[in-house]
């Protein structure tokens, strides 16, 4: 029986749930004209396994530090098909769906067929990657698929090379590297706002709303003309919007990538690489959007670029290594907090990557975990020319409502300074 070590980032994401902050589920979703061939996708998705493994795992908890065990689970375990005229309903029945680390598999794909058009929904444990990592596996299963297709030779392809932060820490300079453990970062920036939800832990939801192509176009030559980022755009809404609701502006905790510290980004192994940053813009409020937006992007551009934000990531691998997993865990669960408000920036889905064979997808979105009240996050993907804000929380239609006036606004403001400034 294979077994392959956890890393400790796959047990904070379990972390995570036991602490009910959020489950532990990443989730896609992709539209295109009806074309692609079940037994194909089967093919690929177990030469996909073949790279990386883990999607075939189960966790297993031990005394020295939890394994994955290759729990064998074939290509018709991970791959489901649905042929009915409105697939609406189990579309979204297939979404909301856990992933349970103890029995597996960690990766699950729903291809539905109705109506002319195939929709293509897959879901992956939060603890064997982050967004980032989680485009890498679409991406291959998505050449993988059109190899088959073409009958391109297939190369082989490990995914596991690496799993863990010293890849990235490991290049910096001794001296830098040293200086982690000393910096000044907080280990759980967080704010002091925080919304009251009814909760509903049996009816998870995925708030979505698309901001357009001629929105997004606008955003991004508003955008460009502050010399700022669309990222930016979309912090100053949220901020300016939470201050309307709470009263007053708090620090924004938000999601970072630190493969941005490697020269191409590329990593060597599929796993979670991100830390969390805080943008401050101050205890009051600017007058306007564009002197928020300017507070923004000067906070982001020093605190995005300053490789300290890895020292969350450092010093929990040093933990692990250091203390006994049982100790450990039991330390992290007792000092580990999570943001009560936070936002994540999934980036780009790349269109030409997500190209099954002659099939190319017509729209798609990516978002993270479902958030158990009072945890609240809003994610953004972009795919072709249209953007994606979703919010994911088990919730009352009551707190549905809520999240949904919340991005209602978000997205107004937004329209109305980068549309008529």
């Amino acid at each position: 029986m294979t077994l392959y070590r956890a890393v400790p980032w796959d047990i904070l994401q379990q972390l995570f749930k036991t602490k009910k902050i959020n489950n532990h589920v990443l989730h896609f979703s992709a539209t295109c004209r009806s074309g692609l061939d079940f037994l194909r996708l089967t093919q690929a998705v177990s030469l996909l396994s073949d790279s990386f493994p883990l999607i075939r795992c189960n966790l297993r908890i031990q005394k020295e530090m939890p394994v994955w065990c290759d729990g064998g689970y074939t290509p018709d375990e991970l791959v489901s098909l649905i042929e009915k005229e409105d697939c609406g309903a189990e579309q979204n029945n297939f979404l909301m769906q856990e992933i349970d680390e103890r029995y597996g598999p960690q990766m699950k794909i729903g291809l539905f067929k109705a109506s002319g058009k195939d929709v293509l929904c897959i879901i992956m444990n939060h603890m064997l990657c982050d967004a980032a990592g989680f485009k890498e596996v679409l991406y291959r299963l998505a050449s993988l698929y059109t190899a088959l297709e073409t009958g391109t030779e297939i190369k082989n392809c490990s995914m596991m090379t690496d799993r863990t932060v010293a890849q990235i820490s490991g290049r910096l300079p001794l001296k830098k590297r040293f200086g982690l453990y000393f910096h000044r970062e907080k280990l759980s920036p967080r704010g002091n706002q925080q919304f009251s939800f009814e909760g509903n832990p049996a009816a998870p939801f995925i708030e979505r709303r698309v901001v357009s192509k001629d929105m997004l176009a606008y955003i991004k030559k508003y955008a460009a003309d502050h010399k700022a980022t669309v990222n930016d755009v979309f912090m100053t809404a949220y901020i300016r919007v939470l201050a309307a609701v709470f009263g007053t502006p708090d620090i924004l905790p938000c999601a970072i990538d630190v493969r941005r510290f490697l020269h191409d980004r590329q990593t060597v192994g599929i796993c979670n690489l991100v830390t969390t940053i805080s943008c401050d813009i101050g205890q009051e409020l600017p007058a306007s959007f564009e002197d928020t937006l300017s507070r923004v992007k000067n906070c982001m551009d020093t605190r995005k670029n300053d490789p300290s934000c890895m020292k969350n990531l450092v010093l929990l691998e040093k933990l692990f290594k250091l203390v006994p997993f049982g100790t450990a865990f039991v330390f992290l669960k007792k000092v580990f907090n999570n943001p009560p408000v936070s936002f994540t920036n999934i980036g780009i889905l790349d269109k030409q990557k997500l190209t099954f064979g002659t099939t190319d997808m017509t729209d798609a979105f990516m978002t993270g975990s479902i958030k158990y009240p009072d945890y609240f996050q809003i994610s953004l993907s972009t795919f072709g020319e249209k953007a994606d804000c979703c919010v994911n929380l088990y919730g009352t239609e009551n707190d549905r409502q809520i999240v949904g006036s919340f991005l209602d606004t978000l997205i107004e403001s937004i329209r109305c300074h980068c549309t008529h400034y």
